[in-house]
């Protein structure tokens, strides 16, 4: 899969599908967060904008990352007319946020696709864009074929500063609740 030049069945899957039809998913995740409307969102991997459309009337402002020229153009396309949202083209460790920039950070259907060798990378740069305390939603597919086993999650978690705060696994997704470790907590390991 490529996400930057991706072929006709993907644009169809990933562009159009979850646009049209992730809308009872997306709302099912949404209620899982218990979001209060307040907060400053970091989406990270927003894509073609999908859960982006529906997380923006759960929140203040809302930031869409997503390193896909491609999928960041189409979201960008579809919702720029919509006040509180920005859109940033750019893995995070390039995007520049400053510390402490978002209360709450949304990935979803991301992590799994991110190489092993980056995922504590990726999820440390997170952590220094998030405001100490602040949460971070996540939903992972668990399958074999296509997903994370969910105490692969919860072990990237607790290593890069995240505390655990609720979880949920079926059959076929985990979703994780996190809190963002006080800095002196994470650097001396505790839980």
């Amino acid at each position: 899969m490529s996400f930057d030049r991706p072929d006709f069945a993907e644009k169809i899957g990933l562009g159009y599908l979850g646009w049209l039809f992730g809308g009872r998913r997306y709302n099912k995740m949404l209620d899982l967060m218990e979001l209060t409307g307040d907060e400053n969102v970091l989406e990270f991997g927003s894509g073609a904008g999908g859960l982006s459309r529906r997380l923006k009337k759960r929140c203040r402002n809302l930031t869409c990352l997503e390193p896909s020229k491609y999928y960041s153009e189409l979201a960008k396309e579809r919702l720029e007319s919509r006040p509180g949202i920005r859109f940033v083209n750019a893995k995070i460790e390039q995007a520049g946020f400053d510390a402490g920039s978002f209360d709450t950070c949304v990935i979803c259907y991301v992590l799994h696709d991110i190489p092993n060798s980056e995922r504590s990378i990726t999820l440390r740069a997170i952590g220094d864009a998030m405001k100490e305390g602040g949460i971070l939603h996540i939903v992972e597919p668990t399958g074999n074929r296509h997903g994370m086993p969910a105490k692969e999650i919860e072990s990237l978690m607790k290593t890069n500063g995240f505390k655990s705060l609720k979880s949920n696994e079926d059959r076929k997704q985990y979703y994780g609740r996190f809190m963002r470790k006080r800095l002196c907590d994470a650097r001396l390991g505790i839980a």
